[in-house]
């Protein structure tokens, strides 16, 4: 299942305990591992940097969010799609094959066979 962070089920559960977004449990997560966080948001920006430091979260808690790791993509790419692409499955090499596009094969600057053969030598690592 190819869920996004801010709509895992556990993380959601724990955000209603604390009474917050998911994204603020995020960020305590991160910071109770040492991590400096950086969150963005043009408004509210201290209200988040004040809800992350205060109330941590338990160790139960940290071993749940810890646990979630679902091997999804965080940013899944839509943005950087070219006309005719399908997909965000279209941007990465899943399978190690590097997806061909009309636009990129006719594209004299791309050497379609060196890509192959990287991707080659990568697999043989």
């Amino acid at each position: 299942e190819d869920l996004a962070d801010m709509q895992m089920p556990e993380l959601v559960e724990i955000a209603r305990a604390h009474g917050c977004h998911p994204a603020i449990i995020c960020l305590k997560w991160a910071m109770q591992r040492g991590q400096l966080p950086i969150p963005f948001s043009v408004h509210n920006y201290e209200a988040n940097l004040r809800a992350a430091v205060t109330e941590r979260l338990t160790d139960a808690e940290m071993d749940v969010i810890a646990g979630l790791e679902r091997n999804n993509r965080l940013v899944k790419g839509q943005v950087f799609l070219w006309p005719g692409a399908d997909d965000w499955h279209d941007l990465w090499d899943e399978d190690g094959v590097i997806v061909d596009c009309a636009d990129c094969t006719a594209n004299e600057n791309i050497d379609h066979e060196r890509s192959r053969r990287v991707v080659e030598a990568a697999r043989s690592v």
